[in-house]
C-alpha cells in the first residue's frame, strides 16, 4: 500500500476508501444478486440500501464473523447499497455505497 500524499487524495478522489472507529473492512462487493463484506472479527453487518429496511447478518451471542453475504432479490431495482460492520465492543465502520 502506497501511503503518500498524492495516493490517498487519488483513493479519496476515486471512493476507495472506508471510515472506522475499529473494525477493519477487507473487501466489499456485489457479484450477481449477492453483496458481500469480508471484514475483520464482527457482531454483525447491517446491510442499506434505497430500496428496502436494514438487513442484519448477526454471528450470534457468543460468536464472530468475518464475511457476511446478503442476497438481494430484484437487484435491478436497487440504486445502490452499502454497509455497516459493528464488532463486539460496539465500534463502526462503514463502506461507501456502491451505485448499480
Amino acid at each position: 500500500k502506497d501511503n503518500s500524499v498524492a495516493s490517498i487524495l487519488e483513493a479519496l478522489k476515486e471512493g476507495r476508501f472506508y471510515s472506522s472507529c475499529g473494525p477493519e473492512i477487507y473487501n466489499f462487493y456485489v457479484e450477481g444478486n449477492k453483496a458481500v463484506v469480508e471484514c475483520s472479527a464482527a457482531n454483525r453487518v447491517r446491510f442499506q440500501s434505497d430500496m428496502h429496511p436494514t438487513r442484519i447478518v448477526n454471528a450470534g451471542p457468543h460468536g464472530t464473523i468475518t464475511k457476511a453475504v446478503y442476497e438481494v432479490k430484484n437487484i435491478e431495482d436497487y440504486k445502490y447499497i452499502r454497509a455497516t460492520v459493528i464488532d463486539q465492543d460496539g465500534k463502526f465502520a462503514w463502506t461507501n455505497p456502491i451505485f448499480l
